[in-house]
């Protein structure tokens, strides 16, 4: 809408309006009735003369409502990539789309046709990133195991490097590498555990704050989004693990990413939608559903206790395991929203 705006004449203002009134929420529609007013009274005083189109009182009103309509990310089509159960998604500097499954990670070109299928016979990868030339991946045993490790893979040939383990943990938990740091989320001690990227532990990031820390993302310049769950807060630290901002505007946070200017896009698991968090305070700027996102799955409707755990205890020996998020990873390319959903696999969603 802005370069409509900005191309927009007396004659073509309102009709430019009246379009875009019918796709704005009630708030929205408030704030254009105003501005709406004060361009009528413009087009009342420009149709005695039409030569004076190019009026700097004109231009600066155009200007004006370009800056004051700028438009909330709004989902179009979704396609649906993979069937197969998906539990994180990345995108590489070349656009290929990493999607971790049930014993595998698939490699998808930017159109979502398959190129690889990498073979993981250790357990399910929940958690992937792509970082200088290499794939980081969290693997965690199937079935009702807890045992997770780091497994790290040549991104060009996909040969296993490296792999070290990490603290046991039964439920879906997510890496993020920034800073020559490999981060992994240890929601049963309330805190990140830290490694070189050869897998040498390093002190653990632990706030007081923590409750389960379980899903991450990167923010520029080398920080980290964390998104607990448990406590119904949104983190973002600095590169030196201090916290930055803390959120508690969106329930039961769930998969995070951030957009090209760094602000938190995150899935809000009991509103069924996803909130758009300032990446400089984490103040919420708007909110963004999907008719996709009403189809969700519930989860079994254990109550959880908060230690990450949907059996009660305070152990890793869970009798009702569920992958508790139906979206518990979402990338960002370029126009391009990418979703991994237990329920309907890896998904791609035109975003307007």
């Amino acid at each position: 809408m802005q370069q409509e705006l900005t191309n927009a004449t007396p004659d073509t203002l309102a009709e430019i309006l009246s379009k875009h009134e019918r796709m704005r929420t009630s708030q929205q529609l408030q704030a254009m009735k105003v501005m709406e007013e004060g361009a009528q009274s413009v087009l009342d005083y420009y149709s005695a003369d039409m030569d004076k189109v190019m009026d700097t009182d004109f231009i600066r009103l155009v200007e004006q409502m370009s800056i004051g309509l700028k438009e909330q990310p709004t989902l179009g089509q979704c396609d649906t990539i993979l069937a197969d159960p998906c539990y994180s998604v990345d995108v590489t500097p070349t656009g290929e789309v990493l999607a971790g499954g049930n014993e595998e990670f698939t490699v998808c070109d930017s159109e979502g046709s398959l190129v690889k299928t990498v073979s993981v016979s250790d357990g399910s990868i929940i958690s992937i990133q792509w970082y200088k030339d290499c794939i980081y991946t969290l693997c965690c045993e199937q079935g009702k195991g807890s045992k997770r490790e780091v497994i790290v893979y040549d991104g060009s040939s996909y040969d296993e490097l490296r792999r070290w383990s990490v603290p046991n943990y039964v439920q879906i938990t997510q890496l993020a590498v920034t800073n020559d740091k490999v981060y992994v989320a240890d929601p049963k001690h309330h805190q990140l555990c830290v490694y070189s990227l050869t897998g040498e532990p390093a002190d653990p990031i632990y706030h007081a704050a923590f409750r389960t820390p379980d899903y991450l993302a990167i923010s520029h310049p080398e920080g980290i989004i964390v998104s607990d769950w448990g406590a119904d807060k949104v983190h973002s630290l600095r590169n030196d693990g201090t916290i930055r901002w803390t959120s508690s505007k969106v329930a039961d946070p769930g998969g995070v990413c951030c957009d090209a200017s760094n602000d938190v896009w995150i899935w809000s698991d009991s509103s069924r939608a996803l909130f758009l968090l300032s990446h400089q305070s984490g103040d919420v700027k708007g909110k963004i559903t999907h008719p996709k996102f009403s189809d969700s799955k519930d989860d079994d409707g254990v109550e959880d206790d908060g230690d990450g755990d949907e059996d009660g205890d305070d152990d890793d020996n869970d009798d009702n395991v569920v992958y508790d998020k139906s979206i518990l990873n979402i990338c960002i390319n370029e126009n391009t929203l990418w979703v991994a959903k237990t329920d309907d696999g890896l998904l791609r969603f035109d975003i307007q």
